[in-house]
């Protein structure tokens, strides 16, 4: 009985110390996600002007070495989504400024749906460049993660792991 006892108490302390590691990953309170990153964030707020309104653009990059970047965001649009062909019109908009921003040319894309959020995988590059990004979409906010490399494809596993722990925050709910 007495070994019954200590092999419970041993196997809850296990669980509970399993259970309870910390959460390590970056959190943003603008941005309202949580997602690994190779070192500390570079984090930039600013507003941009798209066909559908002002964007509040929160940005965050995270260098892994000179030649490849990981980074997150969210773009809150001031416009009323009413459908999906509202969520479809801003994913593209978000996809097409970083397109233009980086002068980069579309190479695939596909839909999704993670965690109940509608949202496009796509690769994009230019001259040595690659960049793979998830958007997905909740209501009038656009959330992306991805990676940014030179001179070489990027890692499937890195991008996984990146978007694996990448997690969108209900508003008091980190």
């Amino acid at each position: 009985m007495k070994l019954s006892i200590i092999l419970f108490a041993i196997f809850c302390l296990i669980g509970c110390s399993i259970n309870n590691q910390p959460d390590n990953r970056f959190y943003t309170e603008d941005g309202r996600f949580k997602v690994n990153f190779p070192i500390k964030p570079v984090v930039n707020n600013q507003i941009l002007k798209s066909t559908f309104g002002n964007i509040i653009f929160t940005s965050c990059y995270s260098k892994k070495n000179e030649d490849e970047k990981y980074f997150a965001s969210s773009s809150v649009y001031d416009y009323t989504v009413k459908n999906d062909e509202d969520k479809i019109l801003l994913l593209e908009d978000s996809r097409n400024y970083i397109l233009n921003q980086l002068e980069i040319d579309l190479i695939s894309e596909r839909d999704t749906i993670v965690n109940d959020y509608m949202g496009k995988f796509f690769k994009a590059s230019a001259d040595n460049y690659y960049v793979d990004i998830l958007q997905l979409i909740e209501n009038n906010r656009v959330f992306q993660v991805g990676i940014m490399k030179n001179d070489e494809q990027i890692i499937a596993d890195d991008f996984n792991n990146l978007i694996n722990s990448f997690e969108i925050i209900k508003p008091n709910n980190k």
